[in-house]
């Protein structure tokens, strides 16, 4: 429009510009008073440029005539032609999109700028850690490989004992990578059984092909060697294609490896049934503290998140293995193995649910037994309906003594779940503590009422919503999580926790499953001396304990 009828349209202009302030005033009413000033005097500082000025009476013009904004008349389409700029000002005062670079129809040197200026930006985004490795990189890692090989007769390796040197030198891990490295590297150029042999040049196209990408990354190389390819659309891990996840059989080398090469096992060297059941029982934890999925397959995301790489290291450096608790700890296992086995009278290697009722002295109730053999917290693994098998049980025992952690709290809270909504109401937890509070009765002591119960729960876990708990207002506090589970349906704890002193710093940092783990090794370790001195461990008897197996039966 003509700048002649622009000022020949001001009044006009002025009643738009009061109305759209008008406008704005009603779209800004729910901010608070502070925030609505600063806008309205922003608003008013935008009306008052000529530009936006000469823009809004634009606009005014083509609403009277009819037009919409992508119709403009003839006179302001031949304008905005003969001035680019205000062609582009009034589609940035309209929030216009810019054309895509690949679209763009100047053609001239402006888009020819953008587009190289977009394909000079690097990638910067690496989903598995494949980041591009540089061709200095390359050589460098290709000079170390060769002078492993320099070593090695005919430039080959024929056990994987002996790739210790190119694992931590060249590669940066644990010695305890070298079986995963050889069967992989052996499995690449299709070797089999005794005739498995890593020459130099399958290395270095193994190098090439899988760990280059991941060259200074020790996560991604790490999880590299133990990952294998799975179907995305299978075991819930959505979409098509493949995916690399850690599975059972990665995790078995991994611990083979620590079982026959770590100096603190060298005394089972001869009991090969021992050796068994340590490296299941540590693939189990794993599985329980990395994997919170519960499907079986340990994801990229899910391995740099955990511990397990840097307990590796550590391991690799100690030789006292009872000394790192987290996976690896003998001691940790002699106790699982040896609870499993004192509830399995028979010896068939399953427990059922009058066995599971004798845990911890007759700590739990029979409700809670009834809930887990019902498979609410997690589908057993043991193929024999009705009992739980070994793997089944190191899952309970590791969710019983530790109630502190994202698995244990998501175990127990599915168990209280019983409309199976993800939600936790009064008279679910209620269900739950009638048990317990008759069982209190039963030992000549006061229960304390629900009511108490529930507004204690609401002051320690602050649901969003009143009288409803989620997973995640367990997750949000879990130490009092924790003496909730224990206050429903774990008599011996909830004992344990009312006649606590809270002076007492003895375990202070020390996490519930390592304190259980201690001094439940301490007992037995007690039992058995006792037994080799006199033949019979069982002078000391509970009467608590008697008493709950009274009101069990």
């Amino acid at each position: 429009m003509p700048a002649t009828e622009g000022h020949g349209n001001k009044g006009t202009t002025m009643q738009t510009l009061t109305g759209l302030a008008r406008t704005m005033k009603t779209k800004v009413v729910k901010l608070k008073p502070c925030s609505k000033a600063k806008i309205d005097e922003l608003f008013v500082a935008w009306l008052s440029f000529e530009k936006t000025q000469e823009l809004i009476s634009s606009l005014v013009e083509d609403a009277q005539s009819g037009l919409s904004l992508n119709e403009r008349s003839p006179q302001a389409k031949e304008s905005g032609k003969a001035s680019p700029s205000k062609q582009k000002h009034f589609k940035q005062a309209l929030g216009s999109p810019p054309l895509s670079p690949s679209k763009s129809r100047t053609g001239g040197q402006e888009g020819r700028k953008e587009r190289r200026s977009l394909s000079q930006i690097p990638r910067f985004y690496f989903p598995n850690g494949e980041k591009p490795v540089s061709e200095e990189v390359r050589r460098e890692t290709r000079e170390k490989i060769s002078r492993f090989f320099d070593d090695h007769e005919g430039r080959r390796v024929g056990d994987h004992a002996n790739l210790i040197a190119l694992v931590k030198d060249v590669l940066g891990l644990p010695s305890f990578f070298t079986l995963p490295l050889f069967s992989k590297v052996c499995a690449s150029v299709g070797g089999s059984g005794d005739t498995q042999e890593v020459t130099e040049d399958a290395f270095v196209s193994y190098w090439n092909d899988r760990l280059a990408c991941c060259s200074g990354d020790q996560q991604g190389t790490a999880f590299e060697i133990l990952a294998d390819e799975q179907s995305e659309g299978s075991h819930g891990l959505g979409g098509l294609g493949r995916k690399k996840v850690v599975t059972q059989r990665g995790l078995n080398e991994l611990v083979e490896c620590v079982v026959k090469t770590h100096p603190g096992l060298d005394f089972l060297v001869q009991t090969k049934e021992f050796q068994d059941r340590y490296l299941e029982t540590c693939v189990h934890r794993i599985f329980y503290l990395v994997n919170l999925a519960d499907n079986g397959m340990i994801t990229y995301k899910e391995f740099r998140k955990s511990e397990l790489l840097g307990t590796l290291v550590y391991l690799d450096a100690e030789a006292d293995i009872n000394l790192v608790r987290q996976y690896f700890s003998y001691e940790h296992f002699y106790v699982i193995y040896c609870k499993f086995w004192e509830l399995d009278a028979d010896h068939d290697f399953l427990i059922g649910k009058d066995d599971l009722l004798r845990y911890g002295s007759h700590a739990l109730t029979c409700k809670i037994v009834d809930r887990i053999f019902s498979e609410a917290p997690r589908k057993f693994k043991c193929k024999v309906p009705g009992y739980m098998c070994y793997e089944d049980f190191v899952w309970f025992i590791l969710s019983e003594e530790d109630k502190t952690t994202e698995a244990s709290i998501s175990y127990w809270f599915r168990c209280l779940d019983l409309a199976g909504n993800m939600v936790l109401v009064s008279h679910e937890l209620e269900h739950f503590y009638q048990e317990q509070a008759h069982r209190i009765q039963c030992l000549n002591q006061e229960p304390i009422s629900f009511e108490d119960i529930l507004t204690q729960l609401t002051d320690m876990l602050h649901p969003e919503m009143p009288g409803a708990f989620t997973l995640k207002d367990f997750k949000r506090q879990p130490r009092q999580a924790s003496n909730l589970f224990n206050v429903l349906f774990n008599l011996k704890k909830f004992f344990s926790f009312e006649m606590k002193d809270p002076r007492d710093k003895r375990h202070a940092g020390v996490s519930d499953w390592d304190k259980f783990a201690m001094e439940e090794y301490a007992r037995l370790a007690m039992e058995e001396e006792m037994e080799e001195q006199y033949g019979n461990a069982d002078y000391f008897i509970d009467e608590t304990e008697l008493l709950l197996e009274a009101m069990d039966s």
